[in-house]
């Protein structure tokens, strides 16, 4: 079973770690997600600023038992994560007038055959 943490989350207990999530060139980033390995973290990273890769590694194992380390081609069972993302672009959609959300979907994706 795979412990799975937002980027966000990382980032956010960096200043209880021993370096900054800004430190990019020095490593900062990579040094907060090794840190929380031991936590339980497990997964793959990527970090991009100013529309840059700066950071693409596997972090933990894939399949602990085994002793499989994750990779960037490591596939994870993400379950149902996207819907929260969706609910918000959604809302952020309503609050900039390009939808409501009291129309019906086929409003804007057409009607569907039967």
């Amino acid at each position: 079973m795979h412990k799975m943490f937002l980027v966000a989350i990382i980032i956010s207990l960096a200043s209880k770690k021993s370096c900054h999530p800004h430190d990019v060139g020095n490593g900062g980033i990579d040094k907060i997600f090794r840190n929380h390995i031991d936590s339980g973290f497990s997964g793959t990273a990527i970090v991009v600023k100013a529309d840059k890769v700066v950071l693409q590694k596997g972090y933990g194992y894939a399949k602990e038992e085994n002793k499989i380390s994750n990779t960037l081609k490591t596939l994870f069972n993400v379950a149902s994560i996207g819907k929260p993302f969706t609910a918000v672009t959604v809302l952020k959609l309503e609050k900039q007038g390009l939808l409501n959300t009291k129309d019906y979907i086929t409003k804007y994706v057409g009607k569907m055959a039967a």
